[in-house]
């Protein structure tokens, strides 16, 4: 022991440290977010604690033998900890209790198309339609704010929060005798469930379903998050979410991109629906999950998080800020373009545009949040649609524009540029002529291009909340060709 001095074990602790983090981050932390942000924090927390105890306890133990003794023993408790953690998350993985696969992809050939669903044929035995109408048949998308964290923020309110956590498939059986489809059963449990059969609230009981001939049924499944929820219950997962939090604040008022874990998580699996169709027996839908501790601010996801929800690849550059840029310039090397107004591209049909996410205060105000659009050489604006005032920290929110609140079409007789209260596609127009909107190519999950659509992510420009993160309001526009400044 006399080998050792003092100050060489301290030094050994700081490093055991580091090492307890390396080793507990050695997997892959996009699979599975939750233990991610233990392995991330935990040693961390545990390693500057034992640190503080250690130098408390100096303060009454005076012998070097017995300091040496308690030095080393925190160096094996941190290279313990690390170890511990990353058998766990590979036992978690194995499993798969949970996992949360941030890289998520499929390749389908059910997209929708334009002013048709692409791959619906009369003579398919069984289609599946997704009653979202995006962005494919076989892909359903759901949010879920936090349980614990509604029932606060809905507690006293008339209107409470909404979650698209509930998407309908329809299956129209085109056969000539009836379909049944015997059991529906979901890639990980606890997270989802049918919850209605043609709108009406069922259990496991509703199976067999038979669905007659020509005929079709509408099930609609439900985010349940439950298993989340669960797991998230403890106060111990409520200061590691808001010791998160606060990391992620400071390192944003730093000008640094927080490259970890967020309070957000990304939830992959499968429906698998079996049946007695002699073609293809067992039917299977994608579902991606948003799932959100709490709601606002930094609490929100991130763009690029939400894209990729959506099943897009688009490379938006940033996470939760433009990288210092303030709206003043493109982030290089992304898909992102420079574009102040569009036009049409094919004349013989519409432009559609379609609302893919809302995360901003509820008490955002209608005109404020209404989408319009305008003519490059005119002063007046038409509006095109608002989202439910509720329904803000959400995907695919309800559109309010007429009987269609899937996509708005309008029919543009001239390149035009869009407005949202007072941000603008064109620049020049905005407060300190400034980026209000943000503009990618429209990838899809394969790495294609999808033709003449964009993707929009608009911020609100010069008020208190402006944070440039450009996921206030985030549209889908298809037909449509960019004209570049």
């Amino acid at each position: 022991m006399k080998k050792f001095p003092i100050s060489l074990l301290l030094f050994f602790l700081l490093l055991s440290i580091v090492a307890a983090e390396a080793i507990s981050t050695s997997v892959n932390l996009n699979l599975d977010g939750l233990s991610a942000l233990l392995n991330v924090l935990l040693p961390l927390l545990i390693g500057i604690g034992l640190f503080v105890a250690i130098a408390i306890i100096f303060i009454f133990v005076r012998k070097a033998f017995a300091r040496k003794i308690i030095l080393i023993a925190g160096i094996l408790i941190n290279l313990a900890l690390g170890c511990v953690l990353k058998i766990k998350y590979n036992l978690l993985q194995s499993d798969k209790r949970l996992i949360t696969v941030a890289n998520y992809k499929h390749k389908s050939n059910f997209y929708l198309a334009s002013n048709r669903v692409s791959h619906i044929h009369p003579e398919e035995h069984v289609v599946i339609e997704n009653l979202d109408n995006f962005l494919s048949n076989d892909h359903l998308v759901f949010t879920h704010l936090g349980d614990k964290w509604k029932a606060v923020a809905n507690a006293g309110k008339k209107q409470n929060e909404q979650d698209h956590d509930q998407v309908t498939l329809r299956i129209k059986n085109n056969n000539n005798e009836k379909l049944i489809i015997s059991k529906a059963a979901f890639s990980s449990s606890g997270l989802w469930k049918i919850s209605k059969i043609n709108n009406l609230n069922v259990d496991k009981s509703a199976f067999p379903i038979v669905i007659k001939a020509n005929d079709s049924t509408d099930v609609t499944v439900a985010f349940t998050a439950a298993a989340i929820e669960k797991r998230t219950a403890s106060v111990w997962w409520a200061a590691l979410f808001n010791l998160q939090f606060k990391l992620l604040r400071y390192a944003k008022s730093m000008n640094y991109q927080w490259p970890l874990q967020s309070s957000c998580l990304r939830v992959n699996d499968e429906l698998y629906l079996y049946t007695n169709d002699s073609a293809q027996p067992i039917k299977r839908a994608y579902l991606s999950g948003l799932w959100q501790y709490r709601a606002e601010g930094d609490w929100e996801p991130d763009l690029q998080k939400m894209l990729n929800t959506l099943n897009f690849t688009t490379n938006i550059g940033f996470r939760y800020f433009d990288n210092g840029s303030q709206g003043e310039a493109i982030i290089p090397n992304t898909d992102e373009v420079a574009v102040s107004y569009f036009q049409k591209a094919d004349l013989n049909n519409p432009v559609k545009i379609r609302q893919l996410a809302a995360y901003h205060s509820r008490n955002s105000r209608k005109e404020g949040d209404t989408l319009a659009y305008y003519y490059h050489d005119s002063t007046q604006v038409k509006k095109l649609f608002y989202n439910d005032l509720s329904a803000n920290q959400i995907l695919l929110p309800k559109m309010y524009s007429g009987p269609n609140i899937r996509f708005t079409s309008f029919d543009p007789k001239e390149k035009f540029g869009l407005v949202m209260g007072t941000s603008n596609t064109d620049r020049k127009k905005n407060f300190k002529n400034k980026i209000a909107f943000r503009i990618w190519k429209a990838i899809d999950s394969e790495g294609k291009e999808r033709p003449n659509s964009y993707i929009i992510g608009g911020d609100f420009l010069g008020q208190s909340g402006s944070n440039y993160d450009y996921q206030d309001n985030v549209y889908y526009i298809e037909n449509v060709k960019a004209v570049y400044p």
